[in-house]
């Protein structure tokens, strides 16, 4: 259950980068080229990337127009974590989606003016009047047809901060990658209600106050928690359907612990927290921050002090830290979580499920490929890159998993863990 595969973690995203050239997904010589060869110098006013035209009245990228499209056709409104000041250009612009679309109204995109374009000829839509650089263009627009006006800008950014971040239901025809936001959502939600000891605990909103240093106790509860919701995420996944019953089995006891701190890394990450790990109840880890509770010696000093021990701060330095510069955004960070649980096809005894589990780590990526380009208006050069970045953290994921399935083993009420395997059993008997 320790134990992980040994094969770099570089060398098997090159190696997947090389397969998905060989079977047509892109063109290797694109990468190295300017994809950009052709279009216009002037800049995005949203992001600053290189604009492609004029959408919605402003001269924007490709990325930005996309974004913007999705969020006014769909009504989506979104939350600042942050408080409503994220960076949006061209290295953050996916990060925070509340912040983007109030950039984009703030620089006068108008979904209006979509609309007048079909009153122009084709020429004067493909090649309009070009002015000043990008931000002034939008500028200019906003003055002399105030669709956007300062008030209205202030009303959509307060209505941006109290609305829920995403809407109930993801919109039509969105890809898997997408709507697995939505499900996340749900997600936390139902963790909250597994983890909560009463119905006030239950009703009140996610809170993001740190209740402080975990014990013992506390990862007993958030294991019981994570296990049910893992085979809940896993039972939703198409491939994982496909599997033989026993290597259902395998890849869930191999993966609940990478689950479970993959999901405390970027809970940590969200808080904007990054000298200590939050646990998803919003306790914490700290090295050297020992656990001091009434209960504390009934646990025993080796689990104590292995709660605060040096991998922690590995995880923290290694894991937390790159993650907050590089502002994951929730697809990211579940892109990474399918890349884990099907990267170890050679874990099945199967050779249909090898297979299956290939299939589906190759779909992850390319969605996520898709993504980047299409949503975000990256390059696929910075998409791979940003790729390998992202699941840089996975090795030291996998050396905090090893230390922190010795220290609950050690716990006295942690037994369950036979209990819990017996339960996963029965589940995907049941299937």
């Amino acid at each position: 259950m320790n134990e992980f595969p040994s094969s770099s973690l570089s060398d098997s995203l090159n190696s997947f980068l090389q397969t998905q050239a060989s079977i047509g997904m892109y063109d290797p010589s694109l990468l190295s080229g300017n994809l950009a060869i052709g279009l216009s110098e002037e800049t995005c006013a949203v992001c600053g990337d290189q604009a492609d035209g004029f959408h919605y009245g402003v001269r924007s990228c490709r990325g930005c127009n996309a974004f913007f499209r999705r969020a006014i056709t769909h009504s989506m409104n979104f939350v600042c974590r942050r408080g409503g000041n994220c960076p949006v250009d061209k290295g953050a612009r996916c990060a925070c989606r509340a912040c983007r679309l109030q950039k984009c109204r703030q620089v006068g995109m108008d979904s209006r003016e979509n609309a007048k374009k079909t009153k122009k000829t084709k020429n004067s839509a493909v090649q309009p009047k070009r002015e000043g650089n990008g931000l002034m263009a939008g500028v200019k627009n906003e003055i002399s047809e105030p669709s956007f006006s300062a008030a209205t800008n202030e009303i959509n950014s307060t209505v941006d901060m109290i609305l829920p971040e995403v809407p109930p239901s993801p919109p039509p025809n969105a890809s898997r990658l997408v709507r697995s936001v939505f499900d996340f959502a749900e997600q936390r939600k139902r963790r909250q209600a597994i983890m909560c000891t009463t119905l006030e605990q239950v009703l009140s909103p996610e809170q993001n106050t740190l209740r402080g240093i975990a014990s013992p106790d506390d990862l007993s509860s958030i294991f019981r928690a994570q296990i049910v919701l893992c085979f809940e995420w896993a039972n939703k996944q198409t491939e994982f359907k496909l599997l033989d019953r026993a290597d259902k089995l395998r890849l869930l006891r191999s993966h609940i612990f990478e689950y479970i701190l993959l999901d405390d890394v970027f809970h940590t990450v969200q808080l904007g927290v990054t000298d200590r790990l939050v646990l998803v109840n919003n306790t914490f880890l700290a090295p050297r921050s020992f656990y001091m509770g009434s209960d504390a010696q009934k646990f025993g000093a080796d689990v104590i002090q292995s709660m605060a021990g040096e991998w922690v701060g590995n995880i923290i330095q290694h894991c937390v830290v790159p993650w907050f510069n590089m502002k994951v955004s929730e697809i990211e960070m579940l892109t990474v979580r399918l890349y884990a649980f099907y990267n170890q096809a050679e874990r099945l005894m199967f050779p249909e499920s090898q297979q299956i589990a290939r299939d589906a780590l190759n779909t992850a990526i390319k969605e996520y490929m898709s993504y980047y380009v299409d949503e975000c208006g990256g390059t696929r050069e910075d998409c791979s890159t940003r790729l390998r970045m992202l699941f840089e953290i996975l090795p030291r994921i996998r050396e905090g998993v090893n230390y922190l399935y010795q220290t609950v083993r050690n716990i006295p009420n942690f037994g369950l863990l036979d209990h819990w395997e017996r339960h996963l059993n029965e589940k995907i008997f049941k299937m």
